[in-house]
């Protein structure tokens, strides 16, 4: 069973690597990202019928599910801008490792959470990797030393949604959630994206992406709970981002993006920090 789960997680790794993929393909980020959460939307609005009424929504709840939100919104901004000036080899890692630094350094003072001296010398390499990363991106334009700083931005809203969600798991199902964050990604970018005038011009050239991107989004986060079931968060949480390797040769291979080594190179560091972190942490 932990080699099913094992292989779970990898395919989740997978999956979101390549809804990644295909946002750095679009014509218009915030506009390709908005459809998807649309479609997202209508696909789970039957579940979400369903299940409303076995939420109970009060202060707290809603206080946390309002950060969340925010968070979220921030997080397609970031990655928008960032996908929009920036390697997707480089800027993906960057997105998907600083987050995997800052949460468990957040951990220790919001769940008096114990790091140990093995899970320190993790977040130790993590931090050296997206550091060699971000240095490649300093010897390129302006717009690459920027796309750098949002990926960084975009890292600490995952962080900031990610301590969010362990709070309304404890009250809300998980697909619940997924909905949310699609209604409010809706009203959050409708504006945006009509205003851009770029519907029709990226429905019709990336529909096929968009459906995919649809499927994936939500998908890559269910594949992963579903594993969570069979195994230990603590030894698969770890394994999950494998995707910032695979975001990297994706970047290399497919975008035929510069400096293919390196950031392969970077990015497996950062993933060697991450299995420290989490398996000895």
């Amino acid at each position: 069973m932990v080699l099913i789960a094992f292989v779970l997680v990898l395919l989740s790794a997978i999956i979101h690597s390549l809804w990644n993929l295909f946002a750095k393909q679009s014509i218009h980020k915030i506009t390709f990202l908005w459809l998807i959460h649309v479609i997202s939307f209508v696909m789970i609005l039957p579940y979400f019928l369903m299940k409303i009424s076995d939420v109970t929504l009060q202060g707290f709840t809603i206080v946390i599910l309002l950060l969340s939100m925010f968070f979220q919104i921030i997080y397609i901004i970031s990655l928008s801008i960032s996908y929009s000036w920036g390697d997707y080899s480089q800027t993906y890692p960057i997105l998907r490792g600083t987050a995997s630094l800052v949460v468990p350094i957040l951990s220790i003072v919001i769940f008096r959470e114990y790091i140990t001296v093995l899970g320190w010398l993790g977040i130790i390499i993590i931090f050296f990797g997206i550091f060699s990363l971000s240095e490649g991106a300093n010897q390129q334009t302006k717009k690459a030393r920027l796309a750098t700083l949002f990926a960084i931005a975009g890292g600490l809203s995952i962080t900031g949604y990610t301590i969010s969600d362990k709070f309304l798991l404890d009250h809300m199902d998980p697909i619940i959630i997924i909905q949310f964050q699609n209604f409010f990604h809706m009203i959050g970018f409708g504006w945006a994206s009509f205003t851009a005038g770029k519907i029709n011009i990226e429905w019709k050239t990336n529909w096929k992406i968009i459906l995919l991107g649809a499927l994936f989004m939500p998908g890559a986060y269910l594949v992963f709970l579903f594993a969570l079931k069979i195994a230990q968060v603590g030894q698969l949480a770890p394994i999950r981002e494998i995707s910032i390797v695979f975001g990297a040769i994706l970047g290399a291979l497919i975008l035929k993006e510069k400096q293919g080594k390196r950031t392969i190179i970077s990015s497996i560091v950062i993933v060697i920090g991450v299995i420290i972190l989490g398996l000895y942490g």
